[in-house]
């Protein structure tokens, strides 16, 4: 991120919530597997 001048050295792993992923354009994962909510007509990466 910070290649893209983006500071991320205070964010964190945050739980998805249903409300976040119906929100969100694209959702990428980092390994959550079926822990994961998945909701028809997302992009997913991961």
């Amino acid at each position: 991120m910070s290649e893209r001048g983006i500071d991320i050295t205070r964010e964190f792993a945050k739980p998805w919530t249903d409300e976040i992923v119906r929100a969100a354009d694209v959702v990428v994962s980092m390994g959550c597997g079926d822990a994961c909510p998945v909701f028809p007509g997302k992009r997913y990466l991961g």
